[in-house]
């Protein structure tokens, strides 16, 4: 199968075209130098246990800029806080016609982050059957992919989107290293805003391909 033949990259660029790619690199260079310079400033983060916190704070720093960029338009993602498949607390996820998106911190560019799951629950799954109405929502949301922004552990010397094997611990998928790329600058072109991304009308035949290669090779859920 050659590159242009890959169902799974095929998808991935029609829910997070290369356009809107260029937004995460800068976002997150701001999380992270948020987090070092309220570091500095409060003490107890600075005890040889405070440091090991540094990665939470970068964190949930990433989320607060990515659900700024989307809030903006600047992302064409419905910004959500969703409670975790266990209720102990919330997280990012952003949403497009065909999957759900969430940020991830992992040691490796081609890591799956342990609590990253093909068949996410996002709280729906438990109200099947009691209400009609939750139950098609249920289902809506069964059929939505989930996909993986990864950035770097301690440093960011890497930010790509990756597509999650269902059952193994590793990456069907993953676009290459964008974390160098330039910064898209709005408003030059006319072309420019116009939003090219997900937001739009979704195209079945990318989704239809993907369902495709998933149950040829095994991996529907």
């Amino acid at each position: 199968m050659t590159e242009a033949d890959n169902p799974v990259e095929r998808f991935v660029d029609g829910e997070f075209p290369v356009r809107f790619r260029a937004f995460l690199p800068p976002a997150m260079r701001l999380a992270y130098a948020t987090v070092d310079t309220f570091m500095e400033q409060a003490d107890f983060l600075m005890t040889p246990s405070g440091l090991f916190q540094r990665g939470q704070l970068i964190v949930k720093a990433v989320e607060l800029q990515l659900f700024k960029l989307a809030r903006s338009g600047s992302l064409p993602f419905e910004p959500k806080w969703e409670e975790y498949a266990s209720p102990t607390g919330k997280h990012l996820v952003l949403h497009s016609p065909r999957s759900r998106i969430t940020v991830n911190q992992v040691s490796e560019p081609s890591s799956k982050p342990r609590h990253a799951k093909f068949r996410e629950n996002f709280g729906l799954n438990n109200t099947r059957y009691l209400w009609p109405e939750w139950n098609d929502e249920a289902e809506r949301s069964d059929r939505l992919r989930h996909l993986l922004i990864l950035h770097g552990y301690q440093d960011l010397n890497f930010v790509n989107i990756g597509f999650p094997h269902p059952t193994k611990d590793r990456l069907l998928y993953r676009t290459e290293n964008f974390v160098d790329m330039p910064q898209v600058i709005g408003g030059t072109d006319e072309r420019d805003d116009k939003r090219e991304g997900p937001t739009e009308a979704p195209d079945l035949e990318p989704l239809e391909d993907l369902e495709k290669f998933l149950r040829d090779n095994k991996l529907d859920r």
